[in-house]
């Protein structure tokens, strides 16, 4: 998990300001602040949409609002850990209760959740065989500080599911990076350790450095200096430069992802983990890949699908159905530094010749009973095909939404994890992930999700299809992003998307309150009217309300519906454009009104069926019509 944006000195940033908090990052900026990567809007666009969801997600939440309230008198920033609150560029959401893929806020919000707690839930919320393993455990005893049977079969289940010979537990992959860097520094008797940039292994020190003009610094404060002095950081995809890192044959461990997850979704290129296998036997260095996010992807994780050849490899967050659990395999070799001081340990204050590794809580009963269930009825091999195929259907889907809405993104998928980028063609290094970026519309996109019940990932990980999901789950998750994509994608052809015109659209009661103002005239050359289908006397003349439209309720198949505007006839003499919404089926699109006359904010509390007007004409002259992009409520 990444909880900080680096930045780097003399690069442009564009910030945008949401809910108190700055959203900061790698972006390339014009002269006039517009932010050039990502979907080409201007910054203020951005801002004034960011402002109207902000307003919409803390009016729709009084129980979250007030509970993080009342914490900042016992707890800082308001949240039991400090990421609650970092890792959301809104107020954190206080959570009543999960089920499946799903969750619920103290104010009754349903979400899809495309986060999966950073994929530490994968396995599903509350999933039954983890749930009753939990349950059985903790009744008879949950920790002895012994070994308990259910360990036997976890180190065996992951030893042939990863194709380690050795395992060891700990209560988080953090811990477990920590121990696998002492292991093979004891093993090669040196100290330094290489990584990538753009990598996040967890807050062990050895790793917590950032690469600014050519010189590793520390990557938070309360670090110190020196703390960097065994650490080098290259780019990955980089051969050349791994051989420039490892040459001077005092690194004790080159530490990866298989594909990078905490800056994007960067793949390898072709014949990279080959290359780094051959340089890292060359220069005496052990490899260990970190497979803590990229276990979601495949049922041995991307080593085993990839057929590499680590001498370590860490796993954790869901292999114990979101229990803390961390652990690490290693090779036959590698663990024969695991051996106990000679003449044991008796006495506090003196040297040991043992590897610092353990914890009192590490492989505790309850943990390893909830890995046992997790591995061996959860995250089963049937279950990664599901959750491949769902993976692909959500990569397709957004895909097909990008080039719809004519982005210039770009989409990675492997297995059940996606992302998008904000450029032409995904990154292959951090640096370019960062330089692409725009991250107060990432930020936007989260904050238009959950107004819409779908919990996005964050910014720097993508959406992830959990062994609960199920088709609908990722049509409900594509049917919000396209809503989003299709709406900035007007903004760019038209500019009919900006602060003073119609920026955002708020539920009122049964209604929806539009707010346009004089001026947003269509480009040159914009068609001025797209014809409504004709009246079908078959198809039922039903009135359509809020419910039906938020999928509420359900719908006959061939309904069109058009939300009219009261004062649709009052218009004044210039051009304008506002949105309403169309039900096709079960698809939700939008049209735009454009009409001769300005319409000021109205209330529209009724909706009329598209073939409601007198005489089954549309309600409004052809040429007030324009279909252009889509928008949800």
């Amino acid at each position: 998990m990444r909880v900080t944006r680096p930045r780097e000195r003399g690069s442009s940033q564009a910030s945008v300001v949401v809910d108190g908090s700055r959203a900061g990052g790698q972006t390339a900026t014009d002269d006039q602040g517009s932010v050039a990567g990502g979907a080409g809007m201007d910054q203020a666009t951005v801002e004034a949409l960011a402002a109207a969801e902000r307003k919409r997600f803390r009016d729709g939440r009084p129980r979250s609002m007030e509970a993080t309230s009342r914490a900042t008198g016992t707890m800082p920033r308001g949240v039991p850990m400090s990421w609650m609150d970092e890792l959301y560029d809104h107020p954190p959401l206080w959570v009543s209760h999960g089920a499946g893929s799903r969750f619920w806020d103290l104010d009754g919000h349903e979400y899809v959740d495309m986060y999966v707690a950073d994929m530490s839930a994968f396995c599903g919320h509350a999933a039954a065989p983890v749930v009753r393993a939990v349950c059985e455990r903790a009744a008879a005893g949950s920790q002895f500080l012994l070994p308990s049977e259910d360990a036997l079969v976890v180190a065996e289940a992951l030893a042939r599911r990863y194709g380690m010979a050795k395992w060891q537990f700990t209560l988080s992959a953090t811990q477990a990076n920590t121990e696998v860097v002492r292991i093979a520094r004891v093993r090669t008797g040196r100290e330094k350790v290489v990584v990538f940039d753009g990598k996040y292994h967890g807050h062990l020190e050895p790793t917590l450095g950032i690469i600014e003009d050519g010189r590793v610094l520390p990557e938070y404060t309360g670090l110190p200096a020196e703390v960097t002095a065994n650490l080098r950081i290259v780019p990955f995809n980089d051969l050349d430069a791994v051989e420039r890192a490892l040459a001077p044959g005092d690194v004790a461990l080159l530490l990866t992802e298989p594909a990078m997850t905490n800056a994007g979704f960067l793949l390898p290129g072709p014949g990279f983990h080959d290359g780094l296998r051959e340089l890292t036997r060359r220069h005496g260095t052990l490899l260990a890949i970190d497979e803590t996010h990229t276990l979601v992807t495949a049922h041995g994780g991307l080593s085993s699908e990839w057929g590499l050849e680590p001498d370590l490899l860490t796993v954790g967050k869901s292999i114990a159905g979101g229990v803390p659990l961390g652990a690490y395999g290693m090779t036959d070799e590698v663990a024969e530094v695991l051996r106990p001081p000679a003449g044991g340990a008796a006495v506090s204050g003196i040297a040991y010749d043992e590897v610092a590794t353990g914890g009192t809580l590490f492989a505790n009963a309850l943990s390893m009973a909830a890995a046992r269930a997790a591995l061996t009825e959860v995250l089963t091999p049937e279950a990664f095909i599901t959750t491949a195929r769902l993976g692909h259907q959500l990569a397709a889907g957004l895909r097909a939404h990008i080039d719809r809405a004519g982005l210039p993104w770009s989409v990675n998928v492997h297995g059940s994890h996606a992302f998008y980028f904000f450029s032409p063609e995904p990154p292959r290094d951090a640096r370019g992930a960062r330089d692409t970026d725009d991250p107060g519309l990432r930020a936007l996109i989260r904050l238009f999700l959950a107004n819409r019940g779908v919990w996005e990932s964050g910014w720097w990980l993508g959406p992830t299809v959990s062994v609960a999901h199920t088709p609908q789950d990722v049509e409900a998750y594509l049917d919000a992003i396209g809503e989003f994509t299709e709406a900035i994608g007007l903004a760019r052809r038209t500019g009919a998307m900006t602060a003073d015109r119609c920026s955002s659209a708020l539920p009122r009661g049964n209604g929806l309150r539009l707010s346009t103002r004089p001026g947003c005239l269509p480009p040159r050359g914009t068609p001025s009217h797209s014809a409504p289908p004709e009246p079908d006397p078959s198809r039922p003349t039903t009135k359509c309300d809020r419910n039906t439209l938020t999928g509420r309720a359900r719908p006959p198949a061939d309904l069109h519906c058009l939300w009219l505007m009261q004062r649709a006839r009052e218009l004044s003499a210039e051009q304008s454009f506002c949105r309403a919404e169309i039900l096709d089926g079960h698809a939700r699109r939008t049209a735009l009104l454009a009409n001769d006359r300005t319409l000021g904010s109205t209330e529209l509390p009724a909706y009329v069926p598209w073939n409601g007007g007198p005489g089954g004409q549309p309600p409004l002259p052809l040429s007030a019509w324009a279909v252009v992009a889509a928008m949800v409520v």
